[in-house]
């Protein structure tokens, strides 16, 4: 039963010179973890919001969130003039509130007749796969986006939209205002970041799919152009330039974070594969993929969702 992991970041497979048929699948199980690992890892925007974290030990993942009274951009106390020949202050500084987070083992096998193995259609194999891999994504995503929801809800990390983006595509030009347009949410949630003075610049954002039709619609129908361009483009102005769509994201609510600051991902274990013959029950190869993920927000304040869009 080898076991053949892949780390946190996934890497990518590069296959070349040969198709891969059935039996290469079943004697090279290293192929299937790394093809596994390079479709789970194409849409998947978890590894934007967090960066790599340490290694996980005793089952936990020890770290300290902000205190949300007070800023850790600064000392607790400010500098002070001095006389001369005399000492300077002593600075002291803010400590975070200690959390932990735990790992969540994740997995799920799919089999191989030994007739199927026999009629070599790898056709079989990377459908399993595709749809393995899919199946983990999606996972993940629940998992991370599941965090995110409980930070901002507990750390209220929510600024409101000043009117639904259906209510701001239907504004005709004599009703239309610079506080009607989506361009007024995005311009307020990144200053409503830059006055809290901790250093975090908003460089990203998570989409419902609807929730990015109706930008690309409001937009194209005011530059009478691209949607797409043109909503990136408003995004672009406001220093948001990676965008990501997801149907986990709920509707009506659009996350904008810095990337890679907002908390950090641990696995405990890495994506495995471990395959195995079972010849005395089915005469079945049997595939099966574990990862053992920890997500944590270490600074809510790198992140803020709008509501009401």
């Amino acid at each position: 039963m080898p076991d053949n992991p892949i780390p946190y970041p996934l890497d990518p497979v590069v296959v070349g010179g040969t198709l891969i048929t059935l039996d290469q699948y079943v004697n090279a199980p290293t192929v299937i973890t790394r093809r596994v690992a390079e479709i789970a890892a194409q849409r998947f925007f978890a590894s934007k919001v967090f960066s790599p974290g340490p290694a996980i030990t005793g089952g936990a993942l020890l770290f300290e969130r902000p205190n949300p009274l007070l800023t850790d951009l600064y000392a607790a106390r400010r500098t002070q003039e001095m006389a001369p020949g005399t000492q300077a202050p002593v600075l002291t500084f803010v400590r975070g509130i200690p959390m932990v987070a735990r790992p969540r083992k994740i997995g799920g096998k799919w089999s191989l007749t030994k007739e199927e193995r026999q009629r070599n259609n790898p056709r079989l194999a990377e459908r399993a796969m595709v749809q393995m891999a899919n199946t983990i994504t999606r996972d993940l995503e629940i998992m991370a986006l599941s965090e995110l929801n409980a930070v901002v809800a507990s750390e209220g990390r929510t600024i409101a939209a000043g009117s639904t983006w259906a209510a701001a595509a239907a504004t005709t030009f004599g009703t239309r205002t610079a506080a009607n347009q989506p361009a007024s949410d995005i311009a307020n949630v990144v200053s409503a970041v830059d006055v809290e003075e901790r250093g975090h610049v908003l460089n990203s954002a998570i989409f419902n799919p609807l929730d990015w039709a109706n930008l690309k619609k409001i937009y194209a129908s005011l530059n009478a152009g691209n949607g797409d361009a043109s909503a990136r483009a408003v995004l672009t102005d406001n220093g948001i330039t990676t965008i990501d769509t997801t149907p986990r994201q709920p509707q009506g609510r659009v996350k904008l974070y810095e990337a890679g600051m907002v908390g950090t991902w641990s696995n405990e274990f890495p994506l495995t594969e471990t395959t195995w013959f079972d010849e005395e029950t089915d005469m079945t190869w049997w595939y099966q993929s574990t990862v053992s993920p920890a997500f944590a927000v270490d600074d809510q304040f790198a992140m803020l969702e709008l509501v009401g869009v």
